[in-house]
């Protein structure tokens, strides 16, 4: 990301913003918890939930956000 201009990158970070907030609650804390370095059994803990419910939720969330961010054609 850091070869896009700036415009760029702020379209880029509000549409990730945006397709994350499409997200089922459960996936986006799946996701966002994970993205910031969090094991997956501290995830599971934090939801009460099997790791792996969480490496199920986040597939689930990454496979969505790849379809909520491909480029309309």
């Amino acid at each position: 990301m850091s070869g896009l201009r700036v415009d760029d990158r702020v379209a880029t970070v509000d549409a990730v913003r945006r397709a994350l907030a499409e997200l089922p609650e459960d996936f986006r804390a799946a996701i966002v918890l994970r993205e910031f370095a969090s094991l997956y059994a501290d995830i599971a803990e934090h939801q009460g939930v099997s790791v792996q419910t969480v490496k199920t939720r986040i597939h689930r969330a990454r496979t969505q956000l790849v379809t909520l961010l491909a480029p309309v054609s």
